[in-house]
């Protein structure tokens, strides 16, 4: 069973727990912009809540895209800073 967590992240970091073998993690804003792509990530490995330019994300709502082994997950997560 996949768990984001903490979701909403509050501190450095999120996690994403709950799938076998390397994924490749999509975030997206809910305007559908790619703000950050994560290639070859293990179960329990966690997001920094930087973007793809090293940046901080804002406080908001995501978009997450987990694909693994031919499955695909989606769903909201959130970030408060």
């Amino acid at each position: 069973r996949l768990k984001i967590w903490p979701n909403p992240a509050t501190k450095q970091a999120m996690n994403f727990i709950g799938f076998d073998g390397k994924a490749t993690i999509r975030i997206f804003t809910l305007n559908g912009e790619l703000i950050k792509t994560m290639p070859d990530v293990n179960s329990g490995d966690g997001w920094d809540l930087l973007n793809n330019d090293s940046q901080p994300v804002a406080s908001g709502v995501y978009l997450f895209v987990i694909d693994n082994a031919g499955n695909r997950r989606c769903g909201k997560l959130a970030v408060i800073r």
